[in-house]
């Protein structure tokens, strides 16, 4: 298999390239399930870094304007995931994880969001993967 688990890393600014689209088409024919981080969020116009905070808390702090653009922004992403055959939805709007895409804004640089993907992918990982999931008293090399 290519993967049991993966994090497509999408860029806020550039959305899909080309090899962002050949990744997205290998993950849909593994069946292989993924979640987005749309990176670089700090990099909408008059950004306010809310250093490892959560997303949502983030984007509360920002003015009008740059929540503005951070939704246009995401808008025109979710339209070329769906020109792929995706549906996706920001991870806090998602009512269907199985079938919709989920996407987490995040920021590499201030760590805004990495708490959100990293317990969206532990929660994946558990729902998904339960039957591959197990405890052992012995460390594997």
């Amino acid at each position: 298999s290519l993967c049991d688990i993966c994090v497509l890393v999408v860029d806020l600014m550039h959305g899909l390239e080309p090899q962002t689209v050949e990744s997205l088409q290998l993950l849909k024919k593994r069946r292989c399930p993924f979640v987005v981080a749309l990176n670089k969020v700090d990099r909408c116009y008059g950004w306010k870094q809310c250093k490892d905070a959560p997303f949502r808390e983030a984007l509360k702090a920002q003015e009008q304007h740059t929540r503005d653009e951070f939704e246009w922004r995401w808008e025109e992403i979710r339209v070329q995931i769906a020109a792929q055959g995706l549906n996706a939805e920001l991870y806090y709007r998602n009512k269907d994880p199985k079938k919709v895409v989920s996407v987490v804004p995040t920021s590499a640089l201030s760590g805004e969001g990495v708490p959100d993907l990293l317990a969206l992918v532990v929660a994946l990982t558990q729902k998904m993967l339960v039957e591959r999931l197990m405890l052992s008293d012995a460390l594997e090399a």
